[in-house]
């Protein structure tokens, strides 16, 4: 009897007992550079059906934070394994600096529209009340990540070249498998790029389900980011990329204004904590 059912949009096929996943037929290149960085944590497939390749599904039971300290090792592995270093295109990185900082215009301008708004209201609904009171942190939010983005784009000026490495592109406990020999199931998302991408993919995705400040600083340890690199990381951190849509019922805005006041307040609390960090460090 064969079962499919799917995890996280991923097929599995259940077929005597046991159990195998398709994933995209896209990977055997990918295996071959890693294992020329010696890099050794994926699994090789078993076959592929000419448009995706199967592998063996395994599962783990580790604990979620035991988990997250293992997932994170592996992740700086890879980028200790993958590092190289290519020439500053300042060019590029204005565009990119132009492009985050319409993002954070338009979400100050909105939700100063929203403040205004909902000012010249006799009486708020419980969502237009939740923003009022919060409306300080997304201001200072939106205020700190524009420093930090300022601060990496002077910081480029300085440098000809910057540090690159294969990201793995999709870091989530589902991706991780934590055996005797932990791997990385799926590397289709995998690409060359700033090392901060990948960390700060687990955060967001994150943050709620581990404790993030100690995981950090196990990643530092292991693959320390310069001052550069910091900078970018923090400005997009204190970004939140969704906006919060007050077309939606009064009951849906209120959940996705709470949803958007956790991140916020959680990701300046790790910056305030891993900046305090610094600072005992330098000293």
């Amino acid at each position: 009897m064969t079962n499919i059912f799917y995890i996280d949009g991923n097929k599995i096929v259940e077929k005597d007992g046991i159990k195998y996943i398709y994933l995209p037929f896209l990977q055997n290149s990918v295996f071959d550079y890693l294992k020329s960085r010696n890099f050794l944590g994926f699994l090789k497939p078993l076959k592929d059906d000419g448009s995706c390749e199967i592998y063996i599904f395994q599962e783990d039971n580790v604990p979620l934070q035991d988990k997250a300290k293992d997932l994170i090792l592996l992740l700086s592995l890879l980028h200790t394994k993958t590092t190289t270093y290519e020439k500053v295109v300042f060019a590029d990185c204005e565009k990119f600096y132009q492009e985050i900082t319409s993002k954070i215009n338009f979400q100050m301008e909105y939700y100063l529209k929203l403040q205004e708004q909902f000012e010249n209201n006799v009486y708020m609904a419980p969502d237009e009340y939740l923003f009022m009171r919060n409306a300080s942190i997304f201001y200072r939010n939106l205020r700190k990540s524009r420093e930090y983005l300022d601060l990496w784009l002077d910081f480029l000026k300085k440098e000809e070249n910057r540090r690159v490495v294969f990201l793995q592109g999709s870091p989530t406990f589902f991706n991780f498998v934590d055996l005797e020999k932990p791997y990385f199931r799926d590397f289709s998302l995998s690409k060359r790029g700033c090392v901060v991408y990948d960390f700060l993919f687990f955060y967001k995705r994150f943050y709620e389900d581990v404790e993030m400040v100690s995981l950090f600083r196990l990643y530092q340890k292991n693959f320390y980011f310069d001052e550069g690199e910091k900078y970018l990381f923090y400005a997009l951190l204190l970004f939140n990329d969704n906006v919060v849509d007050i077309s939606a019922s009064h009951y849906k805005n209120v959940v996705e204004f709470n949803k958007t006041i956790r991140y916020l307040e959680s990701s300046y609390s790790f910056l305030l904590k891993q900046n305090e960090k610094d600072e005992k460090t330098d000293k």
